[in-house]
Order: C-alpha cells, then sequence, then structure tokens
C-alpha cells in the first residue's frame, strides 16, 4: 500500500509523517491496524505531534549536525588556504 493509499484511508488533516511511519511499518509485513498502532507509539500520531521525536525527526537532526560540521571543516580550510 503506498503512502498515498494510507492518506486516503485516514480523515483529512492527518499528519503526512504518521501516514510514512505506517508505510515503512506495513513494508515491513505489518497489517494496516499494527503499522497504525506501531506509527503512534514511535512518535506520529495522526492528528498533531507529541514530545517524542520520531524516526524522521530524528534522522533530520543527524542531516543537521553533518551540514554544520561540513561547513566548520570547510572553513577551517578557509582559513587555512588563505593565511597560508
Amino acid at each position: 500500500m503506498s503512502v498515498n493509499q494510507i492518506m486516503q484511508r485516514h480523515p483529512p488533516g492527518t499528519s503526512l509523517n504518521h501516514g510514512r511511519a505506517m508505510h515503512e511499518f506495513m513494508q515491513n509485513g505489518n497489517n494496516f491496524q499494527t503499522a497504525h498502532n506501531r506509527a503512534v507509539q514511535a512518535g506520529f500520531p495522526p492528528m498533531g505531534s507529541t514530545n517524542q521525536p520520531g524516526i524522521t525527526q530524528m534522522a533530520g537532526y543527524g542531516f543537521d549536525f553533518l551540514r554544520v560540521a561540513g561547513g566548520l571543516i570547510g572553513l577551517a580550510l578557509i582559513v587555512k588556504v588563505v593565511r597560508g
């Protein structure tokens, strides 16, 4: 089942992250209801959000860190080249 099909089986206003999380769980063999429950447990409720970061949010933090670290390394190399 695609993310779009999952979203069509939910009411309007359902979080897309909930649908994406359900899709991942269904790709791993869970049925619709189990995938729904696991998505909620993972921090992706259908409506709104929780204080618990979900999988996508945690991955985003990692990518943000890599972006910042890469920028700092690039800046250090520029300073080294300019200073000689």
